[in-house]
């Protein structure tokens, strides 16, 4: 018979926001084992996610009846969150759809390419993104273009590229607004800068 070894918790998926994920682990309490579905949060004190008390943690034979659910119901369990959607319940899927495979695409590669276009205005660069591709535009009508070199300008992209990937992270009511005022205003301070 085995022991219950120390931190002998085995993850499994962590799923959703970084900073607040849902968390399945294989896990032991009071010698027995089950498995633990659980919201954490994140802790501004350790820079860390712990987990919260949301959550369940199910008996072996309490996995197995969910289990056996999921395997019997399954298509009625996926028609259940795709059909008769009303309007506010398919924007709500489609905007967390498109999060999440924002999230995926940004986290899958940091393949970045860069070009230079010039259009009216303070943002000095727009980000295009098609399938696994990320692509950088620099304005070349702003300011700041005229202190970037062609040979910087792939760090440039990968400096921006990260901001995207930073942006994309953030899950808050009206983030694109924003964000998309930041990146104005941000333009209208790089501009000002003696370079």
């Amino acid at each position: 018979m085995s022991t219950e070894p120390d931190n002998s918790n085995i993850e499994l998926l962590r799923s959703g926001d970084p900073k607040s994920p849902l968390v399945v682990t294989l896990s032991f309490f009071n010698g027995m084992r089950g498995v633990d579905i659980r919201k954490h949060y994140f802790d501004k004190a350790t820079g860390e996610t712990k987990p919260s008390s949301k959550g369940i943690w199910l008996k072996e034979d309490e996995f197995v009846e969910i289990y056996e659910l999921f395997t019997t119901q399954s298509e009625r369990i996926v028609s259940f969150f795709k059909d008769d959607l009303n309007p506010s319940e398919l924007n709500n899927r489609s905007r967390l759809l498109e999060q999440n495979a924002r999230r995926a695409s940004l986290d899958s590669s940091w393949n970045v390419t860069h070009s230079v276009a010039e259009w009216p205005g303070t943002k000095f660069f727009n980000y295009i993104h098609e399938g696994n591709k990320h692509h950088i535009v620099l304005n070349s009508k702003h300011k700041i273009f005229k202190s970037v070199s062609l040979e910087s300008g792939e760090v440039v992209s990968k400096i921006l590229y990260a901001y995207i990937k930073a942006k994309n992270h953030i899950d808050i009511k009206n983030s694109e607004q924003i964000m998309n005022f930041v990146e104005v205003e941000w333009g209208n301070q790089v501009g000002k800068v003696d370079i």
